[in-house]
C-alpha cells in the first residue's frame, strides 16, 4: 500500500504558481510566496521547476508553521546545483538565526550535505561528504525519528547516519527555501523541485518510492517500436494537467527498424476479452498518480485510428494502462507509423503530474 502521502505537512512540486504563490499540494494550505518572482521551467527530468539565481530568489513559507514533529520529522527535495554557495539552503526553518533552525543545506562551500536541528543550546548535525555534484538533479531527503536516529539519502541510497534531536513542535515564523537566516550565508544557485516536508519518518523503500515517482523521465526507446506523447502543438508531453474537461495527447508509434513487424495480440470477439495484458496490440503504461483511477475515466474510447479502440484498466498501486486494441493483426513497414488520439487526458488529483510513460508490446 502506498502510504508515501500520510502525515505530508508541505508539497511544493512548482507545477502550479498563482501570480507569486506556489500552491502547496499537501492539501495544508501552506502556499510559497515568491517575493522576488520566479523563473519556472519544464525541466526533462523533474517536469517543473523553479530556477534561482544564487542572489535573492527564493520561497517564503508562512510565518507560524506550526508542525508537530513527536513522531518523526523527513524533508525531501530534487535539487541542481549550479555552484555550492556558502551554506546554501534548501530549507531553513526558524525563528530567527539560532532559534529553532531546520536546515537542510550545503556545508561551507563545499559538496558535502549537512542536516541541523536547533533547539536552545542544543545543535543536532548530521553530514554525508562529497555526496553533491553540480550539473545534475540529485533526490536529497533526511530523516529523523522519534528516538534521534537520523539518515540521509542521495537518489534513494542512504549516505550518512548518526544522532539528531527532533525539531521542537513549536511555530516558526522565518520559513524559507533557498534562503538562509543567517548573513552572510549565501543563496542557493539553481533548480529545485518536489519539496516535501512529513511529520513522520519514511523508510528507505519510500524515499526510493519518491525518487522513482518523481522521475519524469522522456519517454524511453523501445525499439524497434519508437514512440512519442505529444501535445495540440506536437511538443513532447511532459506533465499532464488537471484541467476539467480533459484534453487530447497524441501518440505516434513508429517502426524504426529496417524490417517490417507484425505486433501480437488476440482479436477481440467479447468484452470480456478486452483490456487485458498480453491480449491486446499496445498497452501505454501511466506510473502511479498520473492519471485518474476513477471508473468515469477508465471508459472504452476512440483513439482516432480506424479498427482501433482505447479500453483502460487499473493495474498495481495506482498505475493505469491504456490497451490499444485492433479487429486486425497490424503490420508496420520500415518507417512507417501509428499515430493515435488519447481523448479527455487530465492528472489525477490537483495540479499536474509527470509522465513516466511505458510502451510495451510483442511482434514477430
Amino acid at each position: 500500500m502506498d502510504t508515501s502521502g500520510e502525515k505530508l505537512e508541505l508539497y511544493l512540486d512548482f507545477s502550479e504558481i498563482e501570480g507569486t504563490q506556489v500552491i502547496d499540494q499537501s492539501g495544508e494550505d501552506r502556499h510559497g510566496n515568491l517575493p522576488d518572482g520566479f523563473i519556472f521551467q519544464v525541466d526533462p527530468v523533474v517536469g517543473g521547476c523553479l530556477s534561482f539565481n544564487g542572489t535573492s530568489d527564493y520561497v517564503e513559507l508562512p510565518e507560524k508553521l506550526a508542525i508537530d514533529y513527536s513522531d518523526g520529522f523527513t524533508v525531501e527535495a530534487w535539487v541542481y546545483y549550479l555552484s555550492f554557495n556558502r551554506w546554501s539552503r534548501i530549507i531553513d526553518f526558524s525563528n530567527e538565526a539560532g532559534r529553532d533552525n531546520i536546515l537542510f543545506a550545503n556545508f561551507e562551500q563545499t559538496n558535502n550535505l549537512i542536516l541541523q536541528v536547533y533547539s536552545d543550546s542544543l545543535v543536532g548535525t548530521l553530514q554525508a561528504e562529497n555526496v553533491l555534484k553540480i550539473g545534475e538533479w540529485l533526490h536529497l531527503a533526511a530523516t529523523i525519528s522519534s528516538n534521534g536516529e537520523a539518515i540521509l539519502y542521495v537518489d534513494g541510497q542512504q549516505v550518512a547516519k548518526g544522532s539528531v534531536h527532533l525539531p521542537d513542535s513549536v511555530p516558526r515564523k522565518r520559513n524559507y527555501i533557498g534562503r538562509n537566516n543567517w548573513e552572510p550565508d549565501g543563496y542557493f544557485q539553481g533548480k529545485m523541485a518536489n519539496v516535501r516536508v512529513y511529520s513522520r519518518v519514511l523508510t528507505g523503500a519510500e524515499i526510493q518510492q519518491d525518487w522513482n515517482a518523481d522521475k519524469i523521465v522522456i519517454p524511453p526507446s523501445t525499439h524497434p517500436l519508437n514512440f512519442s506523447l505529444l501535445d495540440d502543438d506536437q511538443q513532447p508531453v511532459l506533465f499532464i494537467t488537471d484541467n476539467l474537461k480533459g484534453h487530447n495527447l497524441y501518440l505516434e508509434v513508429v517502426n524504426t527498424s529496417d524490417q517490417a513487424i507484425t505486433l501480437v495480440g488476440n482479436q477481440l470477439e467479447g468484452s470480456e476479452n478486452r483490456a487485458k495484458a498480453g491480449n491486446c496490440y499496445l498497452e501505454l503504461w501511466f506510473r502511479p498518480k498520473t492519471v485518474p483511477t476513477e471508473a468515469e475515466f477508465l471508459k472504452p474510447r476512440q483513439s482516432g485510428q480506424s479498427d482501433w479502440t482505447i479500453h483502460s484498466r487499473l493495474g498495481e498501486n495506482g498505475s493505469v494502462s491504456l490497451y490499444l486494441t485492433s479487429t486486425t493483426a497490424p503490420s508496420l513497414k520500415p518507417g512507417e507509423k501509428l499515430f493515435f488520439t488519447l481523448p479527455h487526458m487530465l492528472a489525477s488529483g490537483n495540479s499536474s503530474r509527470g509522465t513516466n510513460v511505458r510502451l510495451k508490446y510483442d511482434y514477430y
